[in-house]
């Protein structure tokens, strides 16, 4: 191709008003009658101003656990709906977003049929995500995306959300208009209980030693297995760094590691998080496709 087509052609998928158009086409879809896992909507000041307590007292790694006092962990309830996290700490903060270790609960008397987990649903230790309401929104439909696409065998390679609150925002007149007018997106997933691959290293590092070379090929074998499923999906994940691997380490019947990943191998391994810059995978025709996946 000529120079002159080219820039016609290709479209930057990190300018801003590319992703803000992206996002927008994508909304309806979220809320159609095909969606089954639409998110959920709280508009007005009340909920705005919960999530905006949360971020005001606890955006600070350990902050929540020096609470005692029963008043106290009251106040560390931050209510959604009909869910309420207890939120425990920060577990980390980034340029966009932050990120708190917390507990979810459920109010079941006053859950319509169609709001209601599943009984198999967990709710212990979760992850609860506050960031803009666009960049949540993305996240969300990057989750989904992969969800569809991706064999059981490969879901544990990516951690699947499992709820998104669009917050804020004065009502429209649909729910699209409505969830276009959020300002503030929170996103629930399982929590890591092994932690991410930095902590790793930064306990290693802690006593001065280094990682074991045979498990450093094993966690690049798994993160390139993870990777290679995610392109052929048809997205890049584009921030991939030990910050957003988690690690699995389930499982006890030990056996010896094989491609097909025997005994609790398929327990263990890595998981890709944070899908904030995750792209789709090829050129688009127009800027009107705006990379949509």
């Amino acid at each position: 191709m000529t120079h002159s087509a080219l820039v016609g052609y290709l479209v930057d998928p990190f300018d801003k008003q590319t992703f803000a158009t992206r996002v927008a086409n994508a909304l309806p879809q979220l809320f159609s009658s095909q969606t089954t896992r639409a998110p959920f909507l709280l508009p007005g000041q009340t909920s705005l101003a919960a999530v905006e307590l949360a971020l005001k007292r606890g955006a600070k790694p350990g902050r929540f656990r020096e609470k005692v006092t029963k008043q106290k962990q009251n106040d560390d309830k931050l209510l959604l709906g009909h869910l309420t996290y207890s939120l425990l700490s920060c577990a980390g903060t980034g340029a966009d977003a932050v990120v708190f270790e917390g507990e979810r609960c459920f109010d079941d008397e006053n859950l319509d049929d169609d709001d209601a987990p599943d009984a198999d649903e967990p709710r212990g230790a979760f992850a609860v995500k506050i960031q803009r309401a666009n960049l949540a929104t993305w996240e969300w439909i990057v989750s989904n995306r992969l969800a569809e696409r991706v064999s059981e065998w490969d879901k544990c390679g990516y951690v699947r959300l499992t709820e998104l609150y669009l917050v804020g925002g004065e009502p429209g007149g649909d729910v699209v208009e409505t969830a276009a007018a959020a300002k503030v997106g929170v996103l629930g997933m399982p929590f890591g209980e092994h932690g991410t691959l930095q902590d790793a290293l930064n306990s290693y590092l802690s006593v001065g030693e280094k990682m074991d070379e045979v498990l450093v090929m094993y966690y690049t074998i798994e993160l390139l297995r993870v990777v290679e499923t995610m392109h052929i999906a048809g997205v890049l994940h584009a921030d991939i760094k030990p910050d957003n691997i988690l690690l699995r380490n389930g499982g006890d019947s030990w056996e010896n590691w094989a491609g097909r990943r025997p005994g609790s191998w398929r327990e263990k391994g890595v998981s890709l998080i944070d899908f904030g810059c995750v792209r789709p995978w090829g050129f688009p025709k127009s800027a009107t496709h705006c990379f949509y996946l």
